[in-house]
C-alpha cells in the first residue's frame, strides 16, 4: 500500500498481527486541528473512483463490501449456552 503506515504489534495472546493506517487529510495533525488550510493542502490519499494515479492525493481506494457479524462467523445461535 503506497503512503500507508504499517504497525506491527501482538495482541494480548502474543499473536503478531498487522495493522495499516491509510492516510487521510492534514496526516501530521490532530484531528481536532485540522484548519481548511492544512486539508486543502494536504487532502489525503482516498481516491474518489477505483482508477488510483498515484498522485498525492489518489493512492488508494475503498469501496464497502458489506458486513458479518462474530455470531454468524463462528455459529453462534446462543450467548447464553456457548
Amino acid at each position: 500500500l503506497v503512503n500507508a503506515k504499517l504497525y506491527n504489534y501482538r495482541d494480548e495472546h502474543g499473536q503478531p498481527g498487522k495493522w495499516y493506517s491509510l492516510p487521510g487529510p492534514c496526516p501530521d495533525e490532530r484531528v481536532d486541528s485540522k484548519t481548511p488550510d492544512c486539508m486543502t493542502k494536504w487532502p489525503g490519499g482516498a481516491c474518489e473512483s477505483a482508477m488510483v494515479t498515484g498522485a498525492h492525493d489518489c493512492t488508494y481506494y475503498t469501496e464497502y463490501a458489506g458486513e458479518i457479524l462474530l455470531d454468524d462467523l463462528e455459529g453462534i445461535d446462543d450467548y447464553s449456552s456457548w
